[in-house]
């Protein structure tokens, strides 16, 4: 038992020890003009629904397939990025109300009904100006389109509403220190979620776990709230949307929340490897048409590299 203690003490010293040795490290994104990236980001939802005592059902899974690449670098060493939405597939299923729906944007047909609202944004593009730390500072040209074509899809959950293109860029540089960092070092930092269509706040510790030539790992875990003046700064919008989204976490009321992520970010171009991330809670909603809704929501987001030949189905 000794013997084993001894050992499990002495792994760890080296491990902490091997990272303190390598001092600071500049963990922020290395992104420079003209760099580009094919991500997949995989979103699944499950939320079990209790309205007025009658409980329901939903999973949702969407797979978006993005193309980012740095148009531009200003003198503040912000990026300007470009970001193309090439394909949208995935599942909603809600056995309570018998549907079981694939879709594909990729597959030539011409979507009516849920599937059209499933698959709002695919094909479209959108700007954003990000700092180097993941940080997005705004939402530029393509933006109202997109918003305008996706305001009316209610069946699809992982609607691309502007807090879920807040998500979708921030997603892929990660969770960033804003400075130099040494192996093991913590820091704190706000995060946008988006939960059903209503954003959230999650309020993450990240340590930097691993460093290596190529790559760094980042671990974070936090809780998840309703701060409502942090979630519009950090959402971005003004007036009448301001207005909708101050109502929506006004009319909602967040009982248990926490949020865990691990990623892996690429040292050669700034954009995450791979990560994942899960957002649980429980939510109560007051909405003045279905009156009070408590929902338990389990939601899992992951990203992976692709390219550009994989972009798409084979014919």
């Amino acid at each position: 038992m000794h013997h084993h203690l001894a050992a499990f003490s002495f792994a760890v010293c080296i491990t902490a020890a091997g990272l303190a040795a390598q001092g600071e490290v500049d963990s922020r994104s290395t992104a420079r003009k003209g760099a580009s990236v094919w991500l997949i980001n995989e979103l699944t939802t499950d939320a079990t629904v209790d309205i007025q005592g009658s409980e329901m059902s939903a999973s949702t899974t969407t797979s978006r397939t993005l193309h980012l690449q740095v148009a531009d670098v200003d003198a503040e060493g912000n990026y300007l990025v470009e970001i193309e939405i090439v394909r949208v597939h995935g599942t909603y299923v809600a056995p309570d109300r018998q549907i079981d729906i694939a879709f594909d944007s990729a597959d030539g047909s011409v979507p009516t009904g849920m599937k059209k609202d499933l698959l709002a944004g695919a094909g479209m593009r959108f700007e954003a100006k990000v700092s180097p730390a993941g940080r997005l500072l705004e939402l530029g040209e393509g933006t109202d389109a997109l918003l305008t074509t996706t305001r009316g899809a209610r069946a699809n959950m992982h609607a691309p509403t502007r807090a879920g293109l807040v998500q979708i860029v921030t997603g892929a540089f990660g969770i960033l220190p804003a400075k130099k960092t040494a192996g093991g070092a913590q820091w704190q930092l706000d995060c946008l979620r988006v939960v059903g269509m209503t954003p959230v706040l999650a309020r993450v510790r990240a340590t930097l776990s691993k460093v290596d030539l190529d790559t760094f790992e980042i671990d974070g875990t936090g809780t998840v709230d309703l701060d409502m003046d942090r979630i519009v700064e950090l959402h971005g919008s003004s007036g009448a949307e301001a207005a909708e989204t101050a109502r929506q976490v006004r009319n909602t009321k967040v009982n248990s929340g926490k949020i865990v992520r691990k990623q892996v970010t690429s040292r050669a171009d700034g954009f995450v490897e791979s990560a994942s991330e899960t957002v649980e809670l429980d939510v109560e909603v007051e909405e003045p048409t279905t009156g009070a809704m408590a929902s338990h929501i389990k939601m899992a987001n992951r990203w992976r590299r692709t390219t550009e030949a994989n972009a798409l189905p084979k014919q």
